[in-house]
């Protein structure tokens, strides 16, 4: 069980959004089954109750009285959202910290590749899958899923 996401220093921006990303990618790659946030929503600039700035996956602005969704909350959604209980790990990979790699078995016998590309640049992705191959550009700076049909 992974406890307690990193609290971030309350950019609320894309880098936060990789950072967790590669995060993610590591604590499930690696066995954890559960990844659990600290903050999932703050207020008013992200200042904790202690007092100082952090990350969320929601931005409440009181006085405007409106709710975002951050960058973070799109990258956690890549695996909250395709990544059910029973999945099954089957392959972790990357070159490096920024082009993680993960593809997972649902059980319903579907495979989910979800990669991010942290580099300046696009970078071309081949993965193996049973008798076939995935073969994608990602974009630079960029989350993705890919499910099996």
């Amino acid at each position: 069980v992974q406890t307690e996401s990193e609290c971030g220093w309350g950019s609320f921006d894309w880098k936060a959004a990789e950072h967790t990303f590669g995060l993610m990618n590591h604590y499930l790659g690696n066995g954890c089954e559960e990844y659990t946030f600290w903050n999932a929503i703050l207020y008013d600039g992200g200042f904790s109750g202690w007092g100082w700035k952090q990350n969320a996956l929601i931005h409440v602005d009181s006085k405007a009285g409106t709710a975002t969704y951050t960058p973070e909350y799109y990258a956690v959604k890549h695996y909250s959202h395709y990544i059910t209980p029973g999945k099954i790990l089957s392959y972790k990979a990357g070159k490096d910290d920024k082009t993680p790699v993960m593809i997972v078995m649902t059980p319903q016998k579907k495979q989910v590749v979800i990669a991010g590309n942290f580099n300046g640049e696009a970078k071309e992705v081949t993965v193996k899958l049973g008798n076939r191959y995935l073969c994608v550009t990602l974009q630079a700076h960029s989350l993705n899923t890919f499910v099996e049909k």
